[in-house]
């Protein structure tokens, strides 16, 4: 994931316009892009987001376990006050 891209047709312009011969500026160009490519792609924004997209998978992970847990106990609760309303049923019918 590239934060940025550079055009470099409008950069190499830019030189000429600037008094820069175009071989040099298309060089100049050629050779700014390839070394911002790689820094691009391990910044440390891109490590900063995988690391929030990380925590809220694992926020969204525990807050799931918690809520099936919370399920299982209400579950049991009423499967118990059912026994319970039963053997008072049977006991007094």
């Amino acid at each position: 994931m590239a934060l940025f891209t550079i055009d470099k047709l409008r950069f190499r312009n830019i030189l000429v316009r600037g008094q820069l011969p175009e071989e040099t500026a298309v060089e100049f160009a050629e050779a700014l892009e390839e070394t911002l490519e790689p820094l691009a792609e391990t910044s440390g924004v891109d490590r900063a987001v995988q690391r929030a997209i990380d925590q809220i998978k694992l926020d969204a992970a525990e807050r799931e376990a918690r809520l099936m847990q919370t399920n299982h106990l209400a579950t049991a609760i009423i499967l118990a006050g059912l026994a319970i309303a039963t053997g008072i049923t049977i006991a007094f019918a």
